[in-house]
């Protein structure tokens, strides 16, 4: 198994919502990725490159801009079904993943697959 930290810059606001996150605003969103799996020929289970270039799709946007948050609020739960979907694209073979995604230094979501969910804390 395999783990990436990562971090990213982002605005966003959410839609049809009348608390504080109504109107735009930014995160320092930072998080740690998990990827089980079978190791590659290189002998890699993933590039780390490939992982830093998914979660860098997001740094510095205004992810209410971004195509996989036209019909849905760019939430965290939301942002970590993106990321995943990103890294399955880029994957071969069965993997497990699991991303922990801090939206501020005491919120954040934890999203697996089931086999990772003992990662949960």
């Amino acid at each position: 198994m395999i783990s990436k930290n990562f971090k990213f810059e982002a605005a966003h606001h959410l839609r049809n919502y009348e608390g504080k996150c109504k109107n735009p605003h930014g995160h320092s969103y930072f998080g740690t990725i998990w990827i089980d799996g079978p190791v590659n020929e290189i002998g890699f289970v993933m590039d780390y490159a490939d992982i830093k270039y998914t979660t860098d799709y997001f740094d510095h946007k205004d992810l209410n801009e971004l195509p996989e948050f036209k019909d849905v609020n760019p939430t965290a739960e939301n942002i970590v079904k993106v990321i995943s979907m990103k890294l399955y694209n880029k994957l071969t073979g069965e993997h497990d993943i699991a991303i922990e995604l801090h939206e501020t230094e005491s919120s954040s979501v934890f999203w697996s697959t089931p086999r990772l969910n003992f990662l949960a804390r």
